[in-house]
């Protein structure tokens, strides 16, 4: 009865048989925790795993870590990505910024912008700051719509209409392009140095570098059309 229980079906992994007295081997794993293998090797060999906060849970944390070290390698910093976009919804009001313009300036920003405390407390340490660029006719100065807050893709999107007919108004009648570009960015500059005083984050940088940056722009054909 013995023999023929053993060849008319496979024994379960982990049973003893009455034999030997010894466990058959599973086909899933052929070394177990006491014998040193590592559950995760595959998944580790196969992807990148981050570490989970919470050391000894059991999923991915790494043998031997603390909370305090996974907390420490992967702190965030301090700097908040900020985007710059154009978004225009009147015909023929618009400027003209390209999408190489867009890139340089967000650039610019996130280097330029460290987070306040207000930030934060507010929206979280991972949310990145978005500035829509458009433009309107019959104001005078800009107009700021926001906060837009969209939790699941981290954003907190301000609206900045730039008065239109107030810097059509200023231009000389040369270089219609560049002067333009120039004015419209000095409103636009400004627009975004109110943002930041209302969410508590210092924009000496911004002012400090806002000059340079407009001087950029306006000589470089890659960024106006």
């Amino acid at each position: 009865m013995e023999g023929r229980g053993l060849s008319s079906r496979r024994s379960l992994p982990g049973k003893r048989t009455r034999e030997s007295g010894a466990s058959l081997p599973t086909s899933r794993s052929k070394r177990s925790r006491s014998e040193g293998g590592d559950p995760h090797g595959e998944i580790l060999r196969s992807r990148r795993v981050l570490p989970c906060p919470r050391a000894g849970c059991g999923k991915s944390a790494r043998p031997g870590s603390t909370s305090g070290e996974w907390k420490r390698g992967f702190e965030l910093p301090r700097h908040s990505s900020t985007l710059l976009r154009q978004i225009y919804v009147q015909p023929g009001v618009d400027f003209p910024f390209t999408h190489e313009c867009q890139k340089f300036l967000s650039y610019e920003m996130t280097e330029a912008v460290v987070v306040s405390d207000q930030f934060v407390k507010s929206y979280g340490d991972s949310f990145s700051l978005t500035f829509n660029i458009s433009a309107k006719k019959g104001i005078r100065d800009n107009e700021i719509k926001g906060p837009s807050v969209f939790r699941k893709t981290g954003d907190v999107e301000y609206t900045i209409f730039l008065p239109f007919d107030t810097i059509s108004n200023k231009l000389n009648g040369e270089n219609c392009n560049e002067d333009i570009a120039k004015i419209a960015l000095q409103f636009l500059f400004k627009g975004i140095v109110a943002v930041f005083e209302w969410l508590s984050i210092s924009p000496a940088a911004v002012r400090e570098k806002q000059d340079s940056l407009i001087e950029k722009v306006c000589s470089d054909p890659s960024m106006i059309d």
